[in-house]
């Protein structure tokens, strides 16, 4: 208690703002995830849109298919992207 007696109060307020800013800044948010079921005019540009219940999975493989006398081939992959430091 003799360390909070000598400070002055105008410190002693100030290092309690500091404190509850950096409280706050651990509770924010920086960017809002939504599912690929969302409306698209709710979702904002450049959100990030998640496939939080697998439901592409499905769709991974090779797909053929055929238009007049010509064949189209779609290789379809998942692939994750994290942040290790750069973005690959």
């Amino acid at each position: 208690m003799e360390l909070l007696s000598q400070l002055p109060v105008r410190k002693i307020k100030l290092y309690g703002f500091f404190f509850l800013l950096c409280l706050y800044g651990f509770t924010v948010n920086a960017q809002n995830t939504y599912t690929i079921y969302d409306d698209d005019n709710l979702v904002p540009n450049g959100s990030h849109l998640k496939d939080v219940n697998n439901d592409l999975n499905k769709f991974i493989g090779t797909w053929k298919t055929s238009v007049g006398n010509r064949e189209y081939i779609f290789n379809l992959i998942k692939k994750g992207r994290f942040f290790s430091g750069l973005w690959q």
